[in-house]
């Protein structure tokens, strides 16, 4: 029996744009959360490792070493991928056929240059705002590129289905800095309702 259909020839065709630094985020990024989230944790909700610490004294030489290896990976995995959305929206202002989009690339451009201030300046309170309108903009931004009368009809409604939690996570911040009191949803859901 022929396999025609593209399925069946995922894995035998050749990845344009080279996806060797996709996957390199991709590992990295899960050995981050892995070492620095579950294993070392932080002072204030410790990971899995605190268990092999003495309290009052100092951490062995393995936990620190393990901590400067999660703090690499975090920043390697931040410059890494501003670098690749970089690119990214490079090639997507070299390629753009419709002017949705060029300003998709841009505000993808402009989202990531504010996300990426953490990885040179302590943020400030003040960036979390602006970072999640960015964020918003650029995927409302996007999703609007992706329509058009010559694309699949299953991308364009994929497209949406994975934007919607996006967009929501931004209108509720949006909602607690304008609408909604101080702490609306610091209670329980039966409190709230």
């Amino acid at each position: 029996m022929r396999h025609n259909a593209t399925f069946f020839w995922l894995s035998r065709r050749s990845v344009t744009g080279g996806s060797l630094p996709v996957r390199v985020l991709l590992v990295v990024a899960f050995l981050e959360v892995v070492i620095n989230r579950v294993a070392i944790g932080s002072r204030s909700d410790p990971g899995l490792a605190s268990a092999w610490l003495v309290p009052g004294e100092a951490p062995p030489t393995w936990h620190t070493l393990l901590s400067y290896a999660a703090l690499f990976a975090f920043y390697f995995a931040g410059t890494l991928a501003a670098v690749l959305i970089g690119v990214r929206c490079v090639a997507g202002l070299r390629e753009a056929r419709s002017i949705r989009d060029f300003v998709a690339n841009i505000a993808l451009g402009a989202a990531a240059l504010v996300a990426a201030v953490p990885l040179v300046i302590a943020a400030p309170p003040e960036l979390s705002f602006p970072l999640e309108v960015a964020f918003a903009a650029a995927v409302i931004a996007l999703v609007a590129s992706g329509f058009a009368s010559d694309r699949d009809l299953g991308v364009q409604l994929g497209l949406i289905v994975v934007a919607m939690p996006l967009v929501v996570h931004t209108v509720d911040v949006l909602g607690a800095r304008f609408f909604w009191p101080e702490g609306a949803f610091d209670a329980p859901g039966v409190t709230v309702a």
